[in-house]
């Protein structure tokens, strides 16, 4: 199959699946790019990790853009997801400044945990959630010690 009829497939699969699928397949790259950035810093290719990362946060940074929190029912769950979307931007932030897979075993773990969540949603075909999606994994498993 040509390179082109590979991307058409894509987009017309990406374009036809639910809101909740989209999120989850963003998220799905989302680990992609940051397992890149792990095996990057492993072969200490800065720039190798850096391109992955600025893809990842590129994927955070468009999710949390289209966060609801205009719609007082939606607005609780929206400043959830912000939380849970700054937490991981500040996590890439501290893989390119201090080279930390670690950090990259958090984010990988917490998108991992989005991904399934968003799934689990779209298998069930039930509504999504006000804020933008099911809640987020606890901050506390999120961090990692300086």
């Amino acid at each position: 199959m040509s390179s082109y009829a590979a991307n058409a497939y894509r987009t017309r699969s990406i374009s036809g699946a639910s809101p909740a699928l989209q999120v989850a397949m963003l998220l799905e790259t989302c680990v992609k790019h940051m397992t890149e950035a792990q095996t990057a810093i492993v072969l200490d290719d800065m720039e190798g990790r850096f391109a992955a990362t600025e893809k990842a946060q590129t994927i955070i940074t468009g999710l949390q853009s289209c966060l609801n929190d205009t719609d007082p029912d939606a607005k609780a769950m929206a400043e959830v997801f912000d939380n849970f979307y700054t937490n991981m931007t500040m996590l890439i932030m501290r893989v390119n400044l201090k080279n930390d897979g670690d950090a990259c075993d958090v984010i990988i773990k917490g998108i991992k945990q989005m991904a399934d969540t968003w799934r689990q949603i779209a298998s069930q075909g039930a509504p999504q959630p006000a804020g933008q999606g099911a809640p987020p994994p606890t901050r506390s498993s999120l961090t990692v010690s300086a």
